[in-house]
């Protein structure tokens, strides 16, 4: 075998799996060399499901001149699949949808008044959505809700 330059094959959940991109910053640790981990980045990926696992297979290679890395190893992959250092994150239950499925969210400014901001969805893991669009940090934000808003309707805010 030959074990200078090792082939790294993980999988990924299904709801991430469509985050995934070729480039992708991967760091691996192998229980077997302490807390020492490897940086590499994704050289390939499935682009399907497992129809079984509902996950994707990816890979990455690794530089192991040294030999220290032995086929076989078990080892934990953590991918980097977002990062927008401009992005806004919210609960998704904040997000709201037009009729036109364009989303926004409704902010209230400091005279307790509601303004519908559109806000593009970059990322989306189910529980957190990072947004871009005019909302700035600290902006308030109105959380879930039933209730229709427009703008410049008053609201008051709980503790």
């Amino acid at each position: 075998e030959q074990v200078d330059k090792l082939r790294i094959q993980t999988i990924v959940p299904e709801r991430d799996a469509p985050l995934v991109d070729i480039g992708d910053e991967v760091s691996i640790a192998f229980a077997a060399n302490g807390s020492a981990s490897l940086s590499a980045s994704i050289t390939r990926a499935a682009g399907s499901l497992d129809a079984r696992s509902r996950t994707m297979l990816v890979e990455c290679e690794v530089e192991n001149k040294s030999g220290k890395l032995l086929p076989g190893m078990y080892g934990e992959a953590t991918i980097q699949l977002f990062e927008n250092p401009s992005a806004l994150t919210l609960p998704a239950t904040a997000i709201r949808f037009d009729a036109t499925g364009n989303s926004f969210v409704y902010t209230v400014d400091d005279n307790s008044r509601v303004a519908k901001v559109a806000a593009r969805i970059v990322y989306d893991d189910g529980r957190l959505v990072a947004i871009e669009g005019d909302i700035g940090a600290g902006t308030r934000v109105i959380d879930a809700h039933i209730k229709r808003f427009s703008d410049g309707d008053v609201v008051r805010l709980l503790p």
